[in-house]
């Protein structure tokens, strides 16, 4: 699956921690101990709302 966004897969490999934004809403956040995960931020009638999940390593 290639990434579409701003983030490259070799960019992603060398990420410290922080949030991250690809574009259209989308962040990786990076936590100190390495721990990763995506989030999602949409806006739903007015409302934000923020969506996460626990992706596994993709096979190469």
């Amino acid at each position: 699956m290639a990434l579409s966004g701003k983030l490259t897969k070799k960019l992603l490999e060398n990420l410290g921690p922080g949030r991250h934004g690809d574009g259209n809403g989308l962040y990786l956040v990076v936590d100190p101990s390495g721990a990763r995960r995506w989030i999602v931020r949409v806006v739903v009638k007015g409302q934000k709302c923020l969506s996460s999940g626990f992706l596994e390593p993709m096979a190469a």
